[in-house]
């Protein structure tokens, strides 16, 4: 574009002067004067791009980094999965940001931020986690069309080998699709993420064990609570 432009101003004050009869010095002066110039327009415009598109991705990059490294520090399910899909589709723009969780044989939905319609539910023999448990890695919706629907890409929990959730991720209000490295570092919170969670569900089970065993919880308060 810079090119373009330079090339658009050299003709116009070309023909100006030629048309003036000015000799052929002030045209080579006018090239030289725009040569001189482009070293500081590219500066510029360099700097310009730089802060409209590469300091954003930059800094989404650096949330979710954060993000992935403050996960094993929290305490809350609830503030977890809150925290986690707010603030993944705040970073990315994405539409909708959402988790499930294996729970009583399927896939249950336990956080969304964002709109769009999500199933509650979802089977535990669904293309896209039948997918997910053979690669164990992320995966476009697109190549597993299931109760999802097309649109994002999937990120597995994973523990032991085991799948025991995902964090969807629906593509922007654009249509842009995520990154490489956008899907990498999504990939690492997921993981983070799928870690934290089993083990916060896993002390709260130890907790309520202890209560019934210690004769400070009925079978039935049990059962509610788990």
């Amino acid at each position: 574009a810079v090119v373009g432009l330079f090339i658009v101003i050299e003709d116009i004050l070309g023909k100006a002067a030629a048309s003036r009869g000015i000799g052929i010095a002030v045209d080579v002066s006018v090239a030289l004067l725009l040569g001189f110039s482009f070293n500081a327009l590219h500066r510029y415009v360099e700097g310009a791009i730089e802060r409209a598109l590469i300091r954003s991705k930059h800094d989404a990059a650096n949330a979710l980094r954060r993000l992935a490294e403050e996960v094993p520090f929290m305490e809350s399910s609830d503030a977890l999965l809150a925290r986690t899909v707010d603030e993944t589709r705040a970073v990315l723009g994405a539409a909708a940001v959402l988790v499930y969780e294996r729970i009583d044989g399927v896939y249950r939905l336990s956080a969304m931020s964002g709109t769009g319609n999500a199933p509650d539910t979802i089977s535990i023999d669904d293309i896209a986690f039948v997918r997910l448990r053979k690669t164990r890695g992320p995966l476009e919706l697109a190549d597993a069309v299931g109760s999802l629907g097309s649109d994002g890409a999937i990120f597995p929990f994973l523990i032991r080998a085991a799948l025991t959730g995902a964090l969807v991720c629906r593509r922007r209000a654009s249509g842009e699709a995520f990154a490489p490295d956008e899907m990498a570092l999504l990939a690492g919170v997921a993981h983070e993420v799928g870690a934290e969670i089993s083990a916060i569900r896993a002390r709260h089970q130890a907790e309520v064990l202890d209560a019934v065993l210690g004769g400070t919880m009925t079978i039935s308060d049990a059962r509610a609570r788990l």
